[in-house]
């Protein structure tokens, strides 16, 4: 009997230590500046972030906090946020500055959006001083991945969510979307909330705020793995560089779910016609339809015309658009 208990313990010790080994080896380990999944056979399917990728902390000391923050008006009765502000040259900082909100509307509806689905996450692209992003993380405390290329207005961001304590909440990238990654270029240097993507430039690690690092989108997939991110909606304002989502992020766009896009468009796209046409082929292609703030549906082959809307939205089929309207 005592060799049988004997017997008995040893074999629970080694399903003990098969299944501790086994855990172990399938759980998501930070390496470096990036992530891997190791499987049971030892097969590591690498997620590490990619050395473009200009992740900036909020709290980091050498950033600049010397500039304006006011706190907003109340949104929906319930939402309150703080931003922080560029000189009264800069679009969106005026208008804040006087009315303590910026596009106020768009906001609200896409707070009521995530409310409604409490699994959904954010992603604000050309976040500038973190209009969105500071209501959907520092108020309604939902996640967000906030990029922004121009290092002023990712400053004042980070201390709007130093001021609301939302750091667990934002992940902040400072880079231009681009189809090439790891390449600088200059921007437009007349208005922040206007800024446009210019000429490749030899500068490299420059300090100069109006050259930027570009990414593709794809390379902020590892972020969104590592956060669990599994539903996300995306603000994308980037002055006519929104196809790079669409060119660059086919990843994401399979392995994240993304029922709604908020998207500028932009009169720009008499000019940049291929651009846009890219878009309307990608997003129509993956099952979604435009609509306008209304939610009446938009003609995809009437893209060109002016009749089309600043800002439209791309709904996948499959989803509600009272959510939106």
């Amino acid at each position: 009997m005592r060799g049988l208990t004997y017997n008995i313990t040893s074999i629970r010790n080694i399903l003990k230590l098969f299944l501790f080994t086994t855990l172990s080896i399938i759980t998501l380990r930070l390496i470096g500046s990036g992530y891997r999944i190791v499987n049971s056979q030892e097969k590591e399917t690498s997620l590490e972030l990619s050395p473009h990728v200009i992740v900036v902390d909020p709290d980091d000391s050498t950033l600049n906090r010397n500039f304006t923050c006011i706190t907003t008006q109340v949104l929906m009765n319930v939402f309150q946020t703080s931003l922080c502000l560029h000189s009264k040259h800069d679009t969106v900082s005026k208008s804040v500055a006087e009315r303590r909100v910026w596009e106020e509307n768009d906001v609200s509806r896409l707070l009521n959006i995530l409310i409604r689905n409490p699994e959904m996450q954010m992603i604000d692209i050309g976040a500038n001083i973190g209009g969105f992003t500071m209501f959907i993380a520092g108020a309604l405390g939902r996640f967000t991945l906030a990029i922004e290329c121009y290092r002023p207005s990712i400053e004042r961001i980070a201390r709007a969510v130093q001021l609301r304590n939302a750091q667990k909440n934002v992940v902040l990238v400072q880079n231009a979307l681009y189809s090439d990654p790891g390449k600088y270029l200059t921007i437009t240097t007349d208005d922040p909330s206007g800024i446009r993507l210019q000429e490749r430039t030899t500068e490299k690690e420059s300090k100069n705020e109006f050259v930027v690092k570009t990414i593709k989108f794809d390379d902020l997939l590892p972020i969104l793995i590592q956060r669990k991110v599994k539903t996300a909606m995306i603000k994308i304002d980037i002055e006519t560089s929104e196809s790079y989502i669409c060119a660059t992020g086919a990843k994401i766009f399979d392995q994240i779910n993304i029922p709604y896009i908020m998207m500028e468009w932009h009169s720009w796209r008499v000019k940049h016609q291929q651009r846009y046409q890219y878009i309307v082929d990608f997003m129509t292609a993956r099952g979604y339809i435009p609509v306008d703030a209304s939610c009446k549906e938009l003609n995809p082959n009437d893209w060109l015309n002016l009749s089309w809307p600043g800002n439209i939205f791309w709904i996948k089929k499959s989803y509600p658009r009272n959510l939106l309207c």
